[in-house]
Formats: structure tokens, sequence, C-alpha cells
């Protein structure tokens, strides 16, 4: 027993499977249904062992130099976005469509295994392609987006000349999600996401924009104090790019957020 508690995979396949059970038996399901559902309520727990695993596995990798400085920068852990909020809504979402859309339900499953592996994988690495990180935002928006329904739309305008920058790991991931919990979750009204990049000169413009709510404009400022994600993501890039990278957060009329991140072309001593 010791060994099951001891083991997060175990638990959390252990305790998928319990509950997959469990509501089988009092919603007098189908063996097929229970048997699917038990399955993806299991996946889904063994993923949030997995991300919880790698978070801790994270602070144990070394530390690496950037060329030509002597300032270590910290290995990236897993987006603390990916937490038990987002894992707990995504559930509840296959738990509905469980019984109305299975089909649905198993593809919003496969989307989540597949972001959960980008995740562990990306962690291992101080920098990413741009192209990665537009994959696994792809990733996070289509769960989100089976969530919001009619309610969420995502524009892609990305030049294909950026796809191969470099950038640092979990570059836009923060900036979607403050779309996602301060733009589409708190307005009633339909909203878009607008994601695009391009080269300028010698750097590359990424913008993320939304039509949701929005921001006070005298309090964009404020944005970047310590303790937001936004300003955590700005040191980052102070970090990689010495000073080089830049964020800029702008109110939107008659709603809306706009964050524009200005980066080297060249990534470091490349």
């Amino acid at each position: 027993m010791s060994k099951i508690l001891n083991n997060p995979y175990l638990l959390a396949t252990l305790a998928g499977g319990i509950l997959g059970v469990t509501l089988g038996i009092f919603s007098h399901s189908s063996l097929v249904l229970l048997a699917l559902f038990g399955g993806w309520v299991g996946l889904i727990g063994a993923m949030i062992a997995i991300v919880a695993s790698a978070r801790f596995a994270g602070k144990n990798i070394h530390k690496e130099k950037m060329p030509g400085s002597e300032q270590a920068v910290k290995q990236p852990l897993l987006p603390k976005q990916i937490n038990s909020v987002f894992l707990f809504n995504t559930l509840h979402n296959v738990s509905a469509l469980t019984t109305i859309d299975p089909q649905k339900a198993a593809e919003i499953v496969e989307k989540l295994a597949m972001l959960i592996r980008a995740f562990t994988e990306m962690a291992k690495h101080e920098y990413s392609l741009l192209n990665e990180e537009f994959k696994y935002v792809d990733l996070y928006l289509a769960i989100e987006k089976a969530r919001f329904g009619e309610r969420l739309e995502i524009v892609r305008n990305v030049a294909p000349e950026c796809l191969e920058i470099k950038v640092p790991s979990f570059l836009l991931l923060p900036i979607v999600d403050n779309c996602i919990r301060h733009g589409v979750e708190v307005y009633e009204k339909p909203v878009k996401i607008f994601l695009s990049a391009e080269m300028q000169g010698d750097h590359v413009i990424v913008e993320i924009s939304d039509t949701g709510k929005g921001i006070d404009s005298r309090k964009t400022a404020g944005i970047m104090e310590k303790g937001s994600s936004l300003a955590a993501l700005n040191k980052r890039l102070a970090d990689f790019y010495r000073n080089r990278a830049k964020i800029n957060v702008e109110a939107l009329a008659p709603s809306g957020t706009r964050v524009r991140l200005i980066v080297p072309r060249v990534f470091m001593n490349d």
C-alpha cells in the first residue's frame, strides 16, 4: 500500500478507475460507456500526476549559463496555468460530453494528452522554436474552445518565416491564458483571440489580443509589477535577451487587451 501512496501515477490511475466504476454503477451506464469513461478519468488523473511529477523534477534540473554571460538562467518548469483549475475544467467538460457526444469527449482527452506530452518535453529545454510554441498554444485553445463553444473564436495569422525563430520555452502560454481568464471567462459576449507574428527588420513581433472584457487603460502599467505572470515573463526575456526584448500591454477600444512581444530575430549568440 505504501508503494501505491508514494507513487502518484499508480495512485492517480487507481483513483480514476474507482471513480469511473462508481459513476458507472450509479448511472446504470452500459459496460462500454463505463469502460470509456473510467479510462478517460484514469488518463486525466495520471496526467495530473505527470504534471506534478514534472514540476517537482524540474527543480532538480541543472542550471545553464547563457553564452557569453555569467548569469545562470533557471530551467523553466511547466507553466503554472496547467494546474488543477484547468484540469478540473477540462475533466468537467469531458464528463458532461461523455453521454451526449463521446467522440468529442475522446478528442478533448487526446488533445490534453498531447498538450501534457509537449509540456513535459519542452520543460527539458531553455528554448524552443516559435512554431512549437504556437502548436501547443493551439492545443490549449482547442481544449478551451470545446468548453466555450461559439463564445470563443481564434484567429491566427503567423508569417511562415517566423516559425523557425528560437524563443524562450513557454513564451506564449501565460499571455494566452490571460486572454482566457480575464477576457473570456468574465465576459458574456463572444470573444475573439488573435494570434499573429511577423518579421520587422532584426526583430520578430508577436501579438496576442482579445476582444474580451479588457483592462482599464490606467492600469496597464501595473500589470508589469512584480508578482504577475507578465512581470515574470518580462524578467525571463530580460535574462535571455539581455534587455533587448520588450513587452507592451495595451487596452483596446471598445473592449479587449493586446500584448505585443518584440524579440530579437537572432537568439542569444546564434
